[in-house]
């Protein structure tokens, strides 16, 4: 009985896999954007659901990619942020792996690239 309300399960699973990975691609067909906004600072989505610069957290953004070219590290620039105040967009302290994050996201540098990774439903992601 227990096998069977498992493989149940295991094909519901499949299902609402298969129907998000479908919405997925037909959002990109259209063009849409398909980016987590919550944790993204820097940007805000108009009701259009379009990415625009916070004038307020980009200044942040734009003095860690400062600091951080000028020969500061993560943990220097992290610290530097906590003395002034600043909080990240989620409110909470900067961590050296919050900056070390941001600076090696794509999408701060302008070249975000969707769809690169493929799940053959086995093993895992592949590029």
């Amino acid at each position: 009985m227990l096998s069977v309300l498992a493989s149940i399960a295991e094909d519901e699973l499949r299902s609402m896999s298969g129907n998000q990975r479908w919405a997925f691609q037909k959002k990109f067909q259209r063009g849409e954007l398909v980016i987590n906004t919550k944790r993204f600072l820097g940007y805000d989505v108009d009701e259009n659901g379009e990415l625009i610069i916070n004038p307020e957290e980009a200044l942040i953004v734009r003095e860690i990619f400062a600091l951080y070219l000028v020969g500061n590290g993560t943990h220097r620039i992290a610290k530097q942020l906590n003395e002034k105040g600043v909080a990240t967009v989620t409110g909470a302290k900067w961590h050296d792996t919050t900056i070390r994050q941001m600076l090696s996201n794509e999408k701060y540098k302008g070249s975000v690239l969707l769809q690169k990774y493929f799940h053959d439903g086995v093993n895992g992601p592949k590029k």
